[in-house]
């Protein structure tokens, strides 16, 4: 018998090999859920609906855009969300610190060909 390792909320999520066995929101079965609110074969369901959103959609029902990544105002790359196990504030603009001191260094009018690249990057 499985141990009861995680609650949420009021009710205790029992582990298995690969997830947790947790209740389908649409037909109320125990599956094994590795991230998924539906069981495989609700889920197959809902895939053929024509209004179907899946549930790791970047944006919200309402058409806005839930989670956007913010890139390095010098490079252009991706700012990571977790570095060294914590999260990093809103407020970093840069990927690294060469980054960042580059930055600084620029003249402003490398600094608006930068901004300008890498907004018509996006």
């Amino acid at each position: 018998m499985p141990e009861y390792v995680y609650v949420r909320g009021r009710e205790r999520l029992k582990e298995g090999p690969v997830g947790f066995f947790i209740a389908c929101r649409m037909c109320g079965g125990q599956f094994e859920s590795r991230g998924l609110a539906v069981c495989p074969e609700c889920y197959e369901v809902c895939k053929q609906q024509p209004d179907f959103a899946d549930d790791k959609r970047w944006s919200s029902a309402a058409g806005r855009v839930t989670f956007e990544h913010r890139i390095c105002l010098w490079c252009g790359s991706p700012i990571e969300t977790m570095r060294n196990g914590r999260k990093v504030p809103t407020t970093v603009k840069f990927c690294g610190t060469a980054h960042r001191v580059a930055f600084g260094r620029a003249t402003s009018e490398q600094r608006d060909d930068r901004m300008r690249r890498i907004r018509d990057f996006r």
